[in-house]
């Protein structure tokens, strides 16, 4: 009997390479998302940290320290919205990798299925050359045509 061939395996190595293109799709999104979320942190740490004068202060510095904080809110609402989509895009790859993994699961059980249908009847083929052989010795030993 032939060696067993899964007539999918092209398109289960094709299925593979996108499934590892999309769980490294998944990890850079993941690894970008963590930045983001540390830039907006520090970005919210360094707003809540800016000093503000205390007691007696002139109009420039009060100025400053309004038009600083006006500028640190602005970057960290540009960080907030950075992470907004940061988070997006690791849904989208996540999406994209659980759908890739599926596909590989199931050629995967395809080629399980057919690997033991093929196994079974090369069982069956090997017990029937036996059952032949054994035939053609009884036959041959007792003289029977």
């Amino acid at each position: 009997m032939k060696a067993f061939s899964f007539r999918l395996e092209s398109v289960a190595r094709v299925r593979e390479h996108q499934e590892r293109a999309a769980a490294q799709d998944l990890a850079v999104a993941t690894r970008c998302l963590r930045l983001v979320r540390s830039e907006c942190a520090e970005a919210r740490a360094a707003l809540h940290g800016l000093a503000v004068p205390r007691g007696r202060a002139e109009a420039a510095a009060l100025h400053w320290v309004q038009g600083q904080s006006e500028r640190m809110a602005t970057t960290l609402r540009r960080h907030e919205e950075l992470v907004t989509a940061a988070e997006a895009a690791v849904r989208e790859s996540r999406q994209a990798w659980v759908a890739a993994e599926r596909r590989c699961t199931m050629l995967r059980r395809l080629e399980e299925r057919q690997r033991s249908r093929w196994q079974v009847d090369a069982d069956r083929a090997a017990a029937s050359e036996l059952d032949d052989m054994a035939t053609v010795r009884f036959r041959a030993e007792t003289g029977v045509p």
